[in-house]
């Protein structure tokens, strides 16, 4: 019984040589943006059942690359088309689009164009800082040039879209 208890402990020992403090090799990215979109009149375009809302099919995400822009479209992503949008529900009585933004970093920005029909589209810019243990994270926001965003939860950045 000794023996055994002795060559689990040296075995124990042993694993622990091979060990050393790397970081994850999973990054953490927060690269995303919700928009709360509205007409003039305060009705929200991403519900369906507004007629005269955004068709949600016809949004379409654009990232970056080689200074042109690209159509994003992932099979094997959750969200392949660069975007979620979620229901109302008891934190959020809207619909909200969550926006992947683009992860290739320019001079510290990002840049992504959120084509929302054949008419319309906005471009995000954001600053990003890269952080220890492969952190990235967007730190700052520009929509069509604008800094001013109409914030209805910065800490959560979700902002108010007005079309």
């Amino acid at each position: 019984m000794r023996k055994i208890i002795y060559f689990v402990a040296l075995l124990s020992l042993f694993s622990l040589l091979g060990c050393e403090n790397t970081p994850s090799p999973i990054p953490i990215i927060e690269m995303d943006l919700r928009f709360n979109l509205f007409d003039e009149s305060g009705n929200d375009l991403l519900d369906p059942d507004f007629e005269e809302g955004i068709n949600a099919h016809r949004i379409r995400i654009f990232y970056m690359v080689d200074g042109k822009a690209r159509e994003y479209y992932n099979v094997m992503s959750g969200a392949p088309k660069g975007y979620v949008i979620y229901e109302p529900d008891l934190t959020q009585n809207h619909y909200t689009l969550n926006l992947f933004l683009d992860r290739n970093i320019d001079d510290g920005k990002s840049t992504t164009i959120i084509r929302w029909n054949d008419f319309d589209s906005d471009t995000i810019m954001a600053q990003v800082d890269k952080r220890e243990n492969d952190y990235v994270v967007a730190t700052k926001f520009w929509i069509n040039g604008n800094e001013n965003i109409d914030w209805i939860d910065e800490g959560q950045r979700i902002c108010k879209l007005v079309k």
